[in-house]
């Protein structure tokens, strides 16, 4: 302080000022006409609308590539089988049917024929480590699902909020009464007035 300029001159000093000890900055006023604003705020919701879509592309991408196969709630399947008799029906036998092993009836993915499990095409003889690599990986590719699944939502939450204030932004579009408050996970419910269509 001692050494101080008196001549020393910043245009940060008259644009910032000290509140309770801390410095802020004087904001300018946004001089932005109503067109301006809407135009802004229509190109948020086609930002919104363009991030959703790519994102709903990438989950179809990565829903395709894992098939749930270890998904605890798994489809139901049906595999219809014909016979002529009931006796047939009754001495029906799967594992010779599928040409595989009885203990392997229960999958309904990956399900190997015997001459594969004798010529050893699937040998038990797995590396273990290549093993947890590949469990870390689909691990790691579910989690990946799991988020964006949420971040698909959550766009499409705020998509909605978007379009409904879009809607009433004109003034003129006014709702009738308000059914459901807004939250965090879904947009404000409105009643609005019958429209009679010319």
């Amino acid at each position: 302080a001692l050494n101080k300029n008196p001549d020393e001159f910043y245009h940060h000093m008259i644009n910032s000022r000290t509140v309770d000890g801390e410095h802020k900055e004087k904001t300018k006023e946004a001089s932005l006409s109503e067109e301006q604003i809407q135009l802004m705020q229509t190109q948020d919701l086609n930002y919104v609308i363009s991030k959703r879509t790519t994102e709903r592309r990438k989950l179809e991408k990565l829903r395709s590539k894992l098939h749930l196969i270890s998904s605890t709630e798994k489809p139901v399947n049906k595999h219809t089988i014909f016979v002529d008799s009931d006796g047939e029906k009754k001495d029906f036998n799967f594992a010779q049917h599928f040409d595989t092993h009885p203990s392997l009836l229960g999958r309904s993915y990956n399900r190997p024929r015997l001459a594969d499990l004798k010529s050893g095409k699937y040998s038990a003889s797995l590396d273990p480590e290549k093993m947890a690599e590949v469990k870390r990986e689909t691990l790691k590719a579910y989690k990946e699902l799991e988020q964006r699944i949420g971040r698909e939502e959550q766009l499409g939450v705020l998509q909605r909020k978007m379009e409904l204030k879009a809607m009433m932004r004109g003034g003129r579009n006014k709702p009738e009464k308000l059914l459901k408050e807004e939250t965090k996970d879904s947009p404000a419910v409105y009643v609005w007035a019958k429209e009679r269509k010319k």
